[in-house]
């Protein structure tokens, strides 16, 4: 085999594999959608007791002074870890970093912030969406 062939087939085979993971992603994707979608309710009704908020990080904090029974961290542990899987995804796809996607979600979950939750800014701290 030449070289020229050679190339020709390795550049085949990433393209394929690149294809491949590009899938790969979007179901992920997909299946945290899912996931995110599901557990609305959940985070919701945390959000609506105070007892949890967004961050400036574009992850939920528990509140000082408050704690959350089993279920409710079981919740909270799953939404956290699940929009970090997301962040990074996203991330990688448009060759940021993690924290860089975060930030922009917290932007994002500031403002659809309903009135009365909870909202943890960088500079300001813990305040209440008016």
């Amino acid at each position: 085999m030449n070289a020229r062939r050679i190339t020709l087939i390795i550049l085949t085979l990433t393209l394929a594999m690149s294809a491949c993971l590009a899938q790969a992603q979007q179901d992920e994707k997909e299946a945290l959608r899912k996931r995110f979608e599901a557990r609305d309710p959940a985070v919701q009704q945390l959000k609506n007791q105070g007892k949890v908020g967004e961050t400036y990080l574009g992850y939920l904090e528990v509140r000082p002074g408050q704690s959350l029974d089993e279920q409710g961290q079981a919740t909270f542990d799953q939404e956290n870890a699940d929009r970090r899987r997301l962040y990074q995804i996203i991330a990688k796809e448009q060759n940021t970093a993690a924290e860089n996607v975060g930030r922009r979600a917290a932007q994002r979950n500031f403002a659809r912030a309903a009135t009365g939750h909870w909202l943890k800014g960088e500079r300001e701290g813990w305040y209440q969406k008016k």
